[in-house]
């Protein structure tokens, strides 16, 4: 391998490149260095932030692992949590949801961004909120929006039987004699009845 001493270029574009290049080839060496500097709390976060988005982009075998065990890096967490949606293994939802009660609403954001990137992993965080594992009320609109761009008529089932979900809110005109609102669970959308009279009354003090 040519690695070794194009790693230790002065100039840094030849170091990227000759890092990128052996880890499209899976040069062992690489990955180790990579990995060693994952693992190095004494590293400079930037340091460690870029190695694992070197060995998540090229897809390294066995990185699951050593991701979810970077859960107990405060530093690391959040983009552990975020590149874990790059990989299609079993033991990940579980692992997230078993944390995510102690995560910052930031890092919840992150876990909950990689639960809704596979329908398996969405399956399982829609078990957790039936649970009450995650609370109802942080699904947020968008993330319901990205559940159901996956476009899978069982979630789509699941996300309905969960309830009180809604992904988008719409105003029209529904007549006067209908009620302030209509939900609408197949498609998440809550119509706001702009023709009855307490909204209208509101509506026109903001709009006129």
């Amino acid at each position: 391998s040519v690695y070794p001493k194009l790693a230790k270029s002065a100039d840094a574009g030849i170091r990227d490149a000759a890092e990128s290049l052996s880890l499209t080839f899976g040069d062992p060496q690489v990955i180790a260095a990579l990995e060693q500097t994952l693992a190095d709390n004494s590293a400079e976060p930037k340091r460690r932030q870029a190695a694992l988005a070197a060995l998540v982009k090229a897809q390294v075998k066995g990185l699951v692992p050593k991701l979810i065990g970077l859960f107990a890096d405060d530093v690391m967490r959040g983009p552990a949590l975020r590149s874990l949606a790059a990989y299609d293994d079993a033991t990940i939802p579980h692992a997230v949801l078993g944390i995510y009660g102690a995560l910052t609403p930031a890092e919840k954001r992150d876990a909950l961004g990689t639960l809704a990137a596979r329908v398996r992993y969405a399956q399982a965080l829609l078990d957790a909120v039936a649970a009450d594992v995650v609370p109802r009320a942080e699904l947020s609109a968008d993330l319901i929006r990205q559940l159901r761009n996956l476009k899978d008529p069982a979630l789509e089932k699941r996300i309905v039987e969960v309830g009180s979900v809604v992904g988008e809110v719409a105003f029209e005109d529904l007549g006067t004699q209908q009620p302030i609102a209509k939900l609408d669970a197949t498609t998440g959308r809550l119509w706001i009845n702009l023709e009855h009279p307490f909204v209208a009354h509101f509506w026109e003090a903001f709009n006129g």
